[in-house]
């Protein structure tokens, strides 16, 4: 999780976005969605706690080459006074989108994340290869992409159920 390094938590306080893949590539590689105009990594602080927003993306090489995924996730910092410090993810019980998927330390935090990459979630590059072979959405799955906002609104939550766990 190195792109979360990359955010000390002397940061807190302010917003940080970053575009990494421009969105001409995301167009050709992915197709027309929401993701094209979206940063690919949010940095912001949330009642004194680091949290971040990643793009999951990864060049897989090939004739042409490919960007695989797309899709976005969400992490928090346990800082190391909270009793849920280094508890890896499968022992904390914490209600977010899909549930969480992630724990792994850096230099100061514990982080713990999510990905929206479920079953009913969108992923910008599956997507374009259904339109690619044909393969219709069938209305009965109502897949909805998890954007910017949604993705923050989720680091949110899970910072207020931290909280509460601490009281």
């Amino acid at each position: 999780m190195n792109v979360l390094r990359k955010c000390p938590r002397r940061m807190l306080g302010y917003m940080q976005e970053k575009t990494i893949i421009s969105p001409e590539i995301k167009l050709q590689q992915w197709g027309e969605g929401e993701w094209i105009n979206e940063p690919d990594f949010v940095r912001f602080d949330y009642k004194g706690f680091a949290c971040a927003i990643k793009r999951v993306a990864v060049w897989k090489k090939g004739e042409p080459d490919q960007l695989l995924l797309g899709h976005l996730s969400g992490y928090v910092a346990i800082p190391k006074e909270h009793p849920l410090y280094k508890k890896e993810y499968p022992e904390i019980d914490i209600d977010c989108h899909g549930g969480l998927s992630f724990s792994e330390e850096d230099d100061l935090d514990w982080w713990i994340g999510f990905d929206c990459a479920r079953s009913n979630d969108i992923m910008p590059y599956i997507e374009k290869m259904k339109k690619k072979f044909g393969i219709d959405n069938s209305p009965i799955f109502n897949k909805t992409y998890r954007n910017i906002s949604y993705v923050k609104a989720q680091c949110e939550s899970i910072v207020d159920q931290l909280i509460e766990m601490k009281k």
